[in-house]
């Protein structure tokens, strides 16, 4: 029982929440690309709409790579550093990061979609 504890409902709620992550960080890259495309057209004129959808699609892109890359390097560290405050200080400031865009799109009356 002891054993079920300490190690398998840690490690269940990592993986629930190293899951709820990924899906937020995808979503967050949605959300920036919906801010995008939200601000481009205050900035310059409607003529320049194919420029949005092209730096959208870059910055859609680019965000998958660095997403990409922050979700292997974090499951690195969680995998060696299991069950130690620093992982679960890393899931905090994770989530606390990627809860910032959908607060934003929500402000900006984006919807949460």
């Amino acid at each position: 029982m002891e054993k079920f504890r300490t190690t398998i409902v840690p490690a269940i709620l990592a993986i629930l929440l190293y899951l709820l992550t990924l899906a937020l960080g995808m979503w967050d890259i949605y959300l920036i690309n919906k801010i995008f495309l939200n601000i481009f057209p205050t900035i310059n004129t409607p003529a320049q709409g194919s420029a949005a959808t092209f730096l959208s699609y870059v910055i859609v892109i680019v965000l998958g790579l660095v997403f990409v890359g922050f979700a292997f390097t974090t499951a690195e560290y969680h995998r060696k550093h299991f069950n130690q405050p620093g992982s679960w200080k890393l899931f905090v400031q994770s989530l606390a990061i990627e809860a910032i865009f959908p607060l934003l799109a929500f402000f900006m009356d984006l919807g949460a979609a």
